[in-house]
């Protein structure tokens, strides 16, 4: 009996195989599209959304980062009430060139 299923799981696994497309033969390949040239530093489709309270310490550094990765990064900066200056560091970070839009 233990024979019996082993060859019939034998020729299971043996039709799985030799199906009639023989996948594994296949050599399907994608047509290659002429290629778009890409500005590393244009990052005009990203945003970058911060949410800061009381942050003032380090936003700062945070938005200074931001604004060397790329040209065009546009930044959101959530300024959820806080009590220290966090939006008024915010404003005076350089290089961000009135790409930081406050909520």
């Amino acid at each position: 009996m233990d024979v019996a299923l082993a060859g019939l799981s034998a020729l299971f696994w043996l039709g799985a195989l030799l199906q009639p497309w023989f996948s594994w033969l296949q050599r399907e390949t994608l047509e290659r599209e002429a290629p778009v040239p890409l500005d590393p530093y244009n990052l005009e489709d990203v945003t970058v959304v911060i949410p800061a309270r009381n942050e003032a310490a380090i936003i700062g550094l945070t938005l200074a980062a931001l604004a060397g990765q790329g040209e065009g990064l546009r930044v959101i900066l959530v300024d959820d009430r806080s009590d220290d200056a966090t939006a008024g560091v915010a404003r005076r970070v350089p290089g961000l060139n009135g790409q930081l839009a406050e909520r």
